[in-house]
């Protein structure tokens, strides 16, 4: 899940919320975080993917494509300033990005979009209208690659971009701030410091939050997975290890009640490698059948793991033959000891004993 291209280059890309409303100031600020050496690019965004609880919907309209009352077409409007798209490493796949200053209406959209909305037309140039837009038809100027806003494992949606002064015109839709995005190598205390020194000026109409490293936001996608993962592993060695050692006991104490048998095969003249071998192909032949039974249980029971797997079936023909594998192994090295005393029996102090 970890190796899932999610859209973006986050390496060395940082971010800070942007609280206010002052679009102007937003601006500066921008202006101010690309003077500052060190930082390669900068650039606004109304939010960023991971970004738990973001997130604008609405209702799209499509010149051209009839969707219904009970179905509507639906995508995720979010908005960004002039080179962005660089800033955050998503690459455009066809046209334009915005300018600094767009005098008709535009709009960007993703490649979901185009593939679900647009499907045997030409992107350039068409037109959308947005439910909390009414009065505006927008004209697609560019196509961006899909990004994974919502995390890796959870499939892309249609997405809407707009310049920021054409977002802004829905003060409601326009009222969460923004994400300050800056591209730098330099150590994130330094740019943090440099950030907040050229936002004291316009400290009167913006706040700027503490810088954060994208990767971080990435991270809380991955807490609770991990979280489950670690969970998981923590009961699977428990088990084995119980496994382990339930079947080093009970082939022990097979050895143990079987002793006086054993002496009479080596005093028949059984040599140590055959009653080495009698008892792992017992252990052997239990652990047979607990495969089988493992493997019915495992298709019976899978399917309550499907939400935790990404990637793989919950049915998975490999994974069945590795922990077949490893099972077996673990069988075969507990039933080593038990065996090696039962290659030790003395025929003579045995039988002397009874």
């Amino acid at each position: 899940l970890s190796a899932v291209p999610v859209g973006l280059e986050p390496k060395n890309l940082l971010a800070a919320l942007v609280d206010g409303h002052d679009g102007a100031a937003a601006e500066e600020l921008v202006a101010s975080a690309r003077a500052i050496p060190g930082v390669e690019r900068a650039a606004l965004a109304g939010f960023l993917p991971f970004a738990v609880g973001s997130g604008w919907d609405d209702s799209v309209v499509v010149e051209g494509r009839n969707a219904t009352d009970t179905k509507p077409d639906v995508a995720s409007i979010n908005w960004f300033t002039p080179g962005y798209l660089e800033t955050a490493g998503i690459r455009l796949l066809k046209g334009r990005e915005f300018a600094s200053a767009e005098g008709a209406p535009v709009a960007m959209v993703n490649q979901t979009f185009v593939n679900k909305y647009l499907s045997g037309r030409e992107a350039i140039g068409a037109l959308i209208r947005l439910y909390d837009w009414p009065a505006t038809s927008f004209s697609v100027i560019g196509v961006v690659q899909d990004v994974r806003q919502w995390g890796p494992a959870e499939e892309t949606v249609p997405e809407v971009y707009l310049p920021h002064r054409q977002f802004a015109r829905n003060e409601a839709a326009d009222g969460a701030g923004a994400m300050l995005v800056v591209r730098s190598a330099l150590p994130i205390a330094r740019v943090d410091a440099a950030l907040r020194a050229a936002a004291a000026p316009l400290s009167s109409r913006l706040l700027l939050g503490p810088v954060k490293p994208v990767d971080e936001y990435l991270g809380y996608y991955f807490r609770q997975r991990r979280f489950q993962l670690d969970l998981a592993l923590g009961f699977a060695a428990a088990a084995l290890g119980l496994a382990a050692l339930g079947v080093y006991g009970a082939m022990a104490f097979s050895v143990v009640q079987r002793r006086r048998e054993l002496a009479v095969r080596a005093a028949l003249g059984a040599q140590a490698r055959q009653l080495f071998g009698l008892v792992l192909a017992r252990g052997g032949r239990l652990a047979f059948a607990g495969a089988c039974l493992g493997i019915f249980g495992a298709l019976t029971l899978s399917r309550f793991l499907a939400a935790l797997l990404y990637g793989i079936g919950e049915r998975d023909p490999l994974t069945l033959v590795v922990a077949v594998l490893t099972l077996g192994s673990v069988t075969a090295a507990a039933c080593v000891l038990p065996a090696l005393a039962a290659a030790r029996v003395d025929p003579m102090t045995v039988l002397r004993n009874e």
